[in-house]
């Protein structure tokens, strides 16, 4: 699929629009989002009176695979996460027309540095604890089902293969170092690029470990949290973007939420390590380097597509996450 498809003519069809219907009272109008990538999809947002969703259209049977995969962990997740994730349901196609899948929209604001900052000592506190319970409700989850639900060949978990493959993330390597090194170097400085030298390093040296290997969501950060107010105050009310979600390191799911703040992290590592149901003692020094690591890898991405403002906006997160104080705020 090399162009995406006509809204128009989604809408047209009588079969779409009740099956849309039964999912979204009101049906309007559709409008694009987000064009795909090789692998990707096609992002729309469809709305109504009465609210709206997101609707994904592969571009390939790989993305389609992607989106069985994800409605099938989610159709496991929603009785065990008390927080609201999104509904995810497939439209299978018709002749003319696409496969697809709809995900209910989670209403609510991103967690951002700067609603972390405002944020009382007692409604920080309530959000760490949601943030535990969230992770902990997918941590705990029986890894024989949760390989059933992800279908990543998870039945060989314990061989070195998979280890090598899932025991830690897979988007941060030598060769994609030395690949960029002297490229990424002048804007990043001596100093980042020493650290860069030592995280590559230190990335190399952790070990594969099984006993980290959990159901994890993967790619929590600010602006996959729906924050709302309740009784004047933010609380954490709902979680989404399950595309990611499988039976990895579970250290995956914490380091991300440096964007929001070094305090989060560390608070969030204190409750969940105290909590008596936690599964794993979580590494707070593995946490860092997976941190540092992301956001070269991030830097590199935005170098190879020509983005320099991109490249300096991640040089300057890592300059503020290596300050003692330092906070950033970003995806």
């Amino acid at each position: 699929m090399t162009t995406p498809p006509d809204p128009e003519a989604l809408l047209s069809s009588g079969d779409v629009r009740a099956w849309l219907g039964n999912r979204i009272e009101g049906l309007a109008r559709l409008r694009i989002l987000k064009q795909a990538s090789p692998g990707g999809f096609y992002v729309y947002e469809v709305s109504s009176h009465a609210g709206s969703a997101i609707v994904r259209i592969p571009v390939d049977h790989s993305g389609m695979q992607a989106l069985r995969r994800e409605e099938r962990l989610v159709r496991e997740l929603r009785p065990r996460v008390a927080l609201e994730i999104p509904d995810t349901a497939l439209y299978s196609g018709s002749p003319g027309l696409p496969a697809f899948a709809i995900h209910t929209k989670v209403k609510g604001r991103p967690l951002t540095s700067a609603m972390f900052m405002r944020m009382a000592p007692v409604d920080r506190r309530r959000l760490v604890d949601d943030l535990v319970g969230f992770m902990l409700s997918l941590h705990t989850a029986d890894l024989d089902r949760a390989c059933l639900w992800c279908g990543d060949g998870c039945e060989h978990r314990g061989s070195p293969a998979f280890l090598a493959q899932f025991g830690k993330p897979g988007w941060f390597d030598r060769d994609l170092v030395e690949r960029s090194y002297a490229r990424l170097s002048p804007h990043l400085g001596s100093e980042l690029s020493d650290v860069l030298a030592i995280t590559l390093a230190e990335f190399e040296a952790l070990d594969y470990s099984d006993s980290y290997l959990r159901l994890v969501h993967g790619d929590i950060h600010g602006y996959n949290l729906a924050m709302r107010k309740v009784s004047g105050a933010w609380r954490l009310t709902g979680v989404f973007d399950f595309g990611t979600a499988g039976v990895r390191d579970v250290h995956e799911d914490l380091f991300r939420l440096n964007f929001v703040d070094k305090e989060l992290v560390r608070d969030t590592i204190a409750d969940y390590n105290a909590n008596p149901d936690g599964p794993v003692c979580l590494n707070a020094a593995r946490i860092v380097i997976y941190y540092r690591a992301f956001l070269f890898y991030l830097a590199i991405e935005k170098l190879d597509q020509g983005d320099i403002k991109g490249v300096r906006r991640c040089a300057t997160l890592l300059r503020g996450y290596l300050d003692r104080d330092g906070r950033s705020d970003g995806r």
